[in-house]
């Protein structure tokens, strides 16, 4: 981790306006992220080793493509290389995310990214969440993720899930968030904005979904509290469809489709890390899922 007072000295040498008085205006929120406590101009700040990829990579995004003209985003206010990394300082959000407070504006969050999702949609080869791939086509992409992860001995269930997966195939390229869960969207003054990039890439839309589960497709949704479930899982996806322009498309079947990709990501991950037991939970989903439809 990044010394207090190395921050404090290069922010003063190179964001002066941003420097804190003294170190004890750093405080830190979790490794290798802080909040400076600046009287007139409190910021966010990240250090961001050369090997973060995930940490380059938002920084990357907002230098080239993020526009707080098209969402709601913190400002990047600069980042500074140094010989171990990059410091970079955004204005600081006045807020809560919506894991507690606020959940009721979920859905409209939905349809601000969908409307976001629009602006950015791009006529270009599209990377996969799962195979970690680009392919030129929607069902390109759909058809490498069933055949990267299968492993099971039952071909109909392959089947299966390739046949519900093809709703889908009415999205479109365009630049993901790459993870949108209630704790990467924040309430600060009246707004929602979209926080934390480090994994957004040129996917497709429908991808930034896959944390909306559906109780009345299927009850047993994955244990966690980035998940958004019940009326707020319907809502989300009806908003969401609407501000795209597809809300004649089948609702349903979209969230079975997003539900049934999302166990099969978590099973990659499941097999890329030898968690066997989690494996198994997601194949078993899997087929209820199927089932489902």
């Amino acid at each position: 981790m990044i010394e207090k007072e190395n921050i404090r000295l290069l922010l003063v040498e190179n964001l002066p306006d941003y420097a804190p008085e003294s170190i004890s205006q750093i405080r830190p929120i979790q490794r290798n992220s802080f909040h400076i406590q600046h009287m007139y101009r409190p910021t966010f700040l990240r250090w961001i080793p050369y090997d973060d990829d995930k940490g380059n990579n938002e920084i990357q995004k907002y230098k080239e493509i993020l526009d707080a003209n098209d969402i709601f985003i913190p400002e990047l206010i600069g980042s500074i290389p140094t010989p171990g990394g990059v410091l970079g300082l955004w204005e600081w959000l006045r807020g809560t995310d919506l894991r507690e407070a606020n959940r009721q504006s979920i859905p409209h969050a939905f349809a601000m990214l969908g409307k976001y999702h629009k602006k950015k949609r791009k006529l270009s080869s599209l990377e996969s969440d799962i195979t970690r791939k680009e392919y030129k086509s929607i069902p390109d992409l759909l058809d490498a993720e069933v055949e990267y992860l299968w492993t099971f001995s039952d071909e109909s269930l392959k089947n299966d899930c390739r046949r519900l997966l093809a709703v889908l195939e009415n999205g479109f390229p365009t630049l993901n968030h790459g993870d949108v869960h209630p704790g990467n969207m924040v309430f600060s003054e009246g707004e929602i904005y979209f926080v934390d990039w480090g994994y957004s890439h040129f996917g497709f839309n429908f991808s930034d979904l896959s944390y909306i589960w559906d109780n009345n497709i299927y009850s047993d949704c994955p244990d966690g509290w980035w998940m958004i479930q019940g009326d707020e899982a319907e809502n989300s996806i009806a908003a969401y469809l609407e501000s795209i322009g597809l809300s004649k498309l089948p609702a349903r079947e979209i969230m079975l489709a997003v539900m049934l990709r999302n166990q099969l990501y978590s099973y990659s991950n499941a097999i890329a890390n030898g968690l066997e037991e989690e494996a198994i939970e997601c194949e078993n989903l899997l087929k209820n899922l199927a089932q489902a439809g």
